[in-house]
């Protein structure tokens, strides 16, 4: 019978010789359930719908069409309190944490799941030493 601390590697089950002594049907049975995790949460990180296509109309005032896009972009992406706030020399703002992860990739093919967080402050919070490490660039010039 497969358990939790068969799954995660714990309890009785940490040394790497006990696990690869599972029945094989046990380690595909794992594998597979381990595929199918990772693809269902790569498709959570998918947006519903998509955004780039959306065009500001001819008599809409800016501010308008930001607050209908931005209100569009967070039902989407839903959010939950996260434990941490951020606090400064402006005052102290509340984060929040996706619910859904961020599939993301380096140039070297290297692959994680992250999941953002957010609050409402000017600055970008992306450390600027992760991000050269990464080989991401911010910017609209995509």
């Amino acid at each position: 019978m497969v358990n939790i601390d068969m799954l995660m590697g714990t309890g009785n089950y940490t040394r790497a010789e006990g696990q690869a002594g599972y029945e094989p049907l046990v380690q595909e049975q794992c594998q597979q359930t381990g595929m199918a995790a990772l693809v269902q949460t790569t498709q959570l990180a998918t947006p519903q719908q998509p955004f780039a296509t959306i065009v500001q109309g001819v008599d809409e005032p800016f501010l308008c069409f930001a607050g209908w896009l931005t209100a569009a972009v967070e039902k989407q992406w839903p959010l939950s309190l996260a434990k941490t706030s951020i606090a400064g020399l402006g005052g102290m703002k509340q984060c929040y944490v996706s619910q859904n992860p961020v599939a993301v990739m380096n140039l070297e093919g290297q692959s994680a799941l992250i999941w953002p967080h957010v609050t409402e402050i000017a600055q970008n919070l992306w450390g600027r030493d992760a991000s050269a490490m990464w080989g991401v660039r911010f910017g609209t010039d995509f």
